[in-house]
């Protein structure tokens, strides 16, 4: 199976961590979003969200197609993605990186992928 690394160096790591479990733990709920943002959502943009599981430092995200686990330490979150196959992982990862810039504009963040097992750069 396909996977991916990402190490994001921030002290705020378990804040978003549950940021973005609150937010994409929402999205299978939100039945009232136009069809047009949904299709984006869930399309082009954020594969659909099966289930997020979360405790004290660490989550799973589960979508469709795959998965993304996070781990908070003190000066990074850590990011683990699977998928079924590479362009599926592609979709994924770059969901994540989207989202996690978003949330993490004030303070600048980003994600720089890196095959699973590869030292981060």
């Amino acid at each position: 199976m396909p996977s991916g690394e990402a190490r994001i160096p921030t002290e705020r790591a378990a804040r978003y961590l549950e940021q973005l479990c609150s937010h994409l733990g929402s999205m299978p709920h939100m039945r009232h979003l136009p069809s047009s943002l949904a299709a984006s959502l869930h399309g082009g943009g954020m594969p659909r969200v099966e289930s997020v599981e979360q405790r004290a430092g660490h989550a799973v995200i589960r979508f469709a197609d795959g998965s993304c686990g996070l781990t908070a330490h003190e000066d990074a979150l850590v990011l683990r993605a699977e998928a079924a196959d590479d362009a599926a992982l592609e979709r994924l990862k770059g969901a994540i990186a989207d989202r996690i810039a978003k949330i993490g504009r004030r303070d600048g963040l980003g994600v720089d992928w890196s095959p699973a097992g590869a030292a981060p750069s």
